[in-house]
């Protein structure tokens, strides 16, 4: 044993009366790892010369650096976060997860005890991927629950061709304050459903009932043209001629 400090409830100083003071762990007579306290009060964990963790007691802060030796919050690190062994980041409280920049652009990620939250905090929100092949999804825990794997994709913006799919049967899109527009398909057929009201098919120049893409009627505000024969049931009364 080359020093050995004992003692019960004892205290060990180092003083140094002017500058910093230090603890050097050397190699071979070579600076490795260093405990360096400066002359603001700052005590720096520093391998060969350069600090690599600091922690600033100037003005009562108690702020931690990992990186810097500048810290702004209680922990401020310069550069990537990995966290390995399926751990996580729990916010406390009405606290929350504020990521990007730290003067704009910020997404804001919180919740109450009803909602949780992804925002966007004095910008826009935008939702992209990077590869054109990648979609973005919409998920549920489609009548199930936590454990059960019935996880289904409910919409999803198709990353290639753009366009917005509903890609499960009998999952319907619902307009209006009481959802009284639906449209869905129910694996055989497709709907459009008002249930409340009149339903409005309004095109400036008509509108076109087709069938596969092959033409059946046209509206427009001048005349009526059906492609096909015309069945009626029921009583009719006509306004007008019928031409052949």
């Amino acid at each position: 044993t080359l020093l050995e400090l004992a003692g019960a409830n004892s205290t060990q100083t180092i003083n140094a009366t002017s500058g910093s003071g230090a603890i050097l762990f050397e190699e071979n007579g070579d600076e490795r790892w260093s405990i360096v306290q400066d002359t603001i009060n700052k005590l720096h964990l520093s391998w060969i010369g350069t600090s690599k963790i600091t922690f600033d007691g100037s003005g009562g802060s108690g702020n931690v650096g990992i990186g810097t030796t500048s810290p702004a919050e209680k922990l401020d690190v310069y550069g990537n976060i990995r966290l390995s062994n399926n751990a996580n980041i729990k916010v406390d409280g009405s606290g929350y997860l504020m990521l990007g920049n730290t003067s704009d652009g910020l997404v804001k990620i919180h919740g109450d005890s009803g909602d949780s939250i992804i925002e966007g905090h004095g910008n826009a929100l935008n939702l992209q991927t990077v590869r054109d092949t990648d979609d973005i999804k919409f998920n549920v825990n489609k009548g199930g629950t936590d454990s059960d794997a019935t996880v289904v994709t409910v919409m999803k913006v198709d990353g290639e061709l753009g366009h917005v799919d509903i890609p499960t049967d009998d999952t319907r899109l619902r307009l209006g304050a009481g959802q009284d527009l639906q449209i869905f398909h129910d694996g055989t057929n497709s709907y459009i459903d008002s249930d409340t009201g009149l339903l409005r098919l309004d095109g400036v120049d008509g509108v076109w009932i087709d069938d596969g893409g092959s033409n059946i009627m046209r509206i427009t505000n001048s005349s009526v043209l059906s492609y096909r024969g015309l069945v009626v049931t029921g009583d009719s009364t006509f306004d007008g001629s019928i031409s052949a």
